[in-house]
C-alpha cells in the first residue's frame, strides 16, 4: 500500500518514477557530455583567448615603452649629432682661418720679396742712369771745354775735371 500511495502521490503530480529516474540519468549524461565536450573546450578556448588578449595588451604596452625609448634615443642621437656637427663646423672654420692666415702670410712675404726686388731693380736702374748721365755730362763738358778753350785738354785731366764737376752737382742736389 505504501507503494500505491507513493505511486499515487507521484502519479497525482504527474511523475512516473521510472521515467523520472531515466530522465535523471539522461540529464546526467547530457551534463557529462556537455561538460566534457562543450563546456571544458569552451572554457579552454575562452582562457586561451583571454591569455592572447592579455599577451596582446602586454605586448602593446611593451611596444609603447620601446617606442618611447626609441624616441628618447633618437632625440639623444640627434642632439649628439648636432653637437658633433657644430664641433666639426667650428673646427673647419678654425682650420680655414689658419689656412687663410697662412695664405695671407705667404702673399705678404711674396709681396715683400717682389717689393725688395723692385727696389733693387730701381736702385740698379738709378745707378745705371746716373752713370749714363755722368758719361753724357762728361762728354758735354768735354765738348764745352774744347769749344771754350779752343784747344784739347788731355783725357786724364779732362776726366778728373768732369768727376769733380759731377760730385759738386751731386752735393747740390742732395
Amino acid at each position: 500500500m505504501n507503494e500505491t500511495v507513493q505511486t499515487g502521490i507521484l502519479a497525482s503530480l504527474g511523475i512516473n518514477w521510472e521515467l523520472f529516474i531515466a530522465q535523471l540519468i539522461n540529464f546526467a549524461l547530457v551534463v557529462v557530455v556537455v561538460w566534457r565536450f562543450i563546456y571544458r573546450p569552451l572554457l579552454k578556448t575562452m582562457d586561451d583567448r583571454a591569455k592572447k588578449i592579455s599577451d596582446g595588451l602586454s605586448d602593446a604596452d611593451l611596444a609603447k615603452k620601446q617606442l618611447l625609448e626609441a624616441e628618447e634615443e633618437k632625440k639623444s642621437i640627434l642632439q649628439y649629432a648636432r653637437k658633433e656637427s657644430q664641433s666639426l663646423v667650428a673646427e673647419a672654420r678654425d682650420q680655414a682661418e689658419i689656412e687663410k692666415q697662412k695664405v695671407l702670410d705667404a702673399s705678404k712675404k711674396d709681396l715683400e720679396k717682389q717689393l725688395e726686388d723692385a727696389r733693387a731693380r730701381l736702385k740698379r736702374d738709378k745707378e745705371s742712369i746716373i752713370k749714363a748721365i755722368k758719361n753724357e755730362m762728361a762728354d758735354l763738358v768735354t765738348l764745352a771745354t774744347e769749344k771754350v778753350a779752343g784747344a784739347s785738354v788731355n783725357a786724364a785731366a779732362q776726366h778728373g775735371l768732369i768727376e769733380k764737376a759731377i760730385d759738386e752737382l751731386k752735393e747740390e742736389q742732395v
